[in-house]
């Protein structure tokens, strides 16, 4: 290394078809910001043309924001950046058939001023390796399967290897809207810090145990790139692979001082208000039907993604519900009319009930009139 790279960020980048694939569809990006930097990985999906094309779309419209944009709140902009490329795919497959069903991951980070921002959507991941430290999962896959283990269904063993991982609960392009899922914490770097993005075809060729040993093995992370893309192959390379790694080093004596005063590695982060940080994100589809509703991340070589871009229009009511309603109304007069029928009738028995209470007074009392024995002899005497 040399000694004036101890003073710059360095980045390593690198991207394989694999062994298996005929295109690559995956894409990366990496942008320099006032203060800071961009970091993206996109892995398309929806056939050869689609997945490309998507996962390009990603990178650029991000890219184009982060170039034009006064960033004021990091969360808030990751978050406009990553809606703006999902309108970008969303209207190219609206515009062509062909297009329609394409979509695309996507994992970004923005370091800025020594903290760590991130934001994603579907199942590419970003990993953190502290300079002499263990490897850590920074995202959550957005995957059915991931699903099944928050809420208990699966245990993080059953869910290694299981044959549903590659579809997607969330994913840019086949809806009008998404909703990223963005970092609670920002994470306070500190210099030979490692920050990994990368697509699933590094991650389902390789174990984070040996993820974690290559990344502190290279000497700069050009060198962690190429050899993790290259072991992924020789692994089997079932998928495009990409890698992109960001080794933090301070530039500013505003960093340097903020690393001394820092008490915490975490700095609690105010997300926009489209997406409290106390309630979890409502996902896109129903889970119990997981297998017709979910987005498929992989298909079969020539063919495309069963995706369904926009829920379908409820059809309006048949005309004959339309003509029922006289009908109802009828019903309800015949009911009303008997109603009040039986209203009178039960007025008229509470109006005679008093006079029938009089008329069996009266006969009590005459028949206590005869039940009175006759004077005695004495009596009338007296």
């Amino acid at each position: 290394m040399k000694a004036s790279d101890k003073n710059r960020p360095l980045v390593g980048r690198c991207t394989d078809v694999g062994k298996i694939r005929s295109a690559n569809e995956d894409n990366m990006g990496d942008l320099p910001i006032d203060q800071g930097h961009v970091l993206i990985v996109a892995d398309g999906m929806g056939g050869y043309r689609g997945g490309a094309l998507a996962s390009h779309l990603v990178v650029e419209a991000i890219e184009e924001y982060f170039r034009d944009a006064r960033v004021e709140t990091p969360p808030k902009a990751m978050r406009q950046a990553i809606c703006l490329a999902n309108e970008r795919i969303y209207l190219r497959g609206q515009q062509e058939e062909e297009l329609s069903r394409m979509g695309s991951t996507c994992v970004l980070a923005m370091v800025r001023e020594g903290l760590t921002y991130l934001a994603h959507v579907g199942d590419s991941r970003i990993y953190l390796l502290r300079k002499g430290g263990k490897l850590q999962q920074l995202t959550r896959d957005h995957t059915v399967v991931q699903h099944f283990v928050d809420v208990g269904l699966l245990s993080p063993e059953e869910a290694d290897g299981h044959p549903d991982s590659h579809i997607l609960s969330r994913a840019l392009g086949p809806r009008a809207h998404v909703e990223p899922e963005l970092s609670e914490f920002a994470l306070r770097l500190r210099p030979g810090d490692r920050i990994l993005l990368c697509s699933d075809g590094l991650t389902k060729m390789i174990r984070d145990p040996d993820i974690e040993k290559i990344l502190q093995k290279g000497e700069t992370p050009q060198d962690a790139a190429e050899d993790m893309v290259q072991t992924a192959n020789d692994n089997g390379g079932e998928d495009n692979v990409t890698v992109l790694i960001y080794e933090y080093h301070p530039t500013t004596q505003e960093e340097w001082d903020a690393l001394e005063k820092e008490e915490t590695q975490e700095v609690p982060v105010k997300k926009p208000a489209s997406e409290p940080a106390s309630e979890p994100h409502e996902l896109e589809e129903d889970f119990a039907s997981a297998s017709t509703n979910a987005l498929p991340h992989e298909e079969p070589a020539g063919e495309q993604h069963d995706l369904d871009p926009l829920p379908k229009k409820k059809e309006a009511p048949a005309a004959p519900a339309k003509e029922a309603a006289p009908k109802q109304e009828s019903a309800e007069k015949e009911a009303s009319t008997e109603a009040k029928a039986e209203e009178s009738s039960a007025k008229d028995d509470a109006a005679s009930a008093p006079k029938e209470d009089k008329k069996e007074e009266s006969s009590e009392k005459k028949a206590e009139k005869t039940e009175e024995p006759a004077p005695s002899k004495e009596d009338t005497e007296k």
